[in-house]
């Protein structure tokens, strides 16, 4: 399953690289309106997680998406994830540092 989380977090750093730097830029992003209720998966995302959806990110907001990862996978499965296993995921990437 970390495999599964560095994948998500390599994703999200190349948002970043484009500019989608917050969690409504990603959540747009990775959750289509044409496909789902993204405007909801924002708010729950930005709820869950804690960090205000329209919060500019950085690549040194690791900590930040820690929390959003695990926002994005509760909303995804309908069950809280593993945060061992979302922090495994992210130390297997190197987009995204915690400063």
């Amino acid at each position: 399953m970390p495999c599964g989380y560095r994948a998500a977090f390599v994703t999200l750093g190349t948002y970043l690289s484009r500019g989608q730097n917050t969690i409504e830029t990603i959540v747009t992003k990775w959750a289509p309106p044409s496909e789902n209720n993204t405007a909801g998966y924002i708010e729950k995302v930005a709820k869950y997680s804690g960090v205000p959806k329209d919060k500019p990110l950085t690549a040194f907001d690791g900590a930040d998406y820690i929390l959003i990862v695990a926002a994005m996978s509760a909303v995804e499965n309908v069950v809280n994830a593993n945060i061992n296993q979302i922090k495994a995921g992210f130390a297997l990437q190197k987009k995204i540092t915690i400063q």
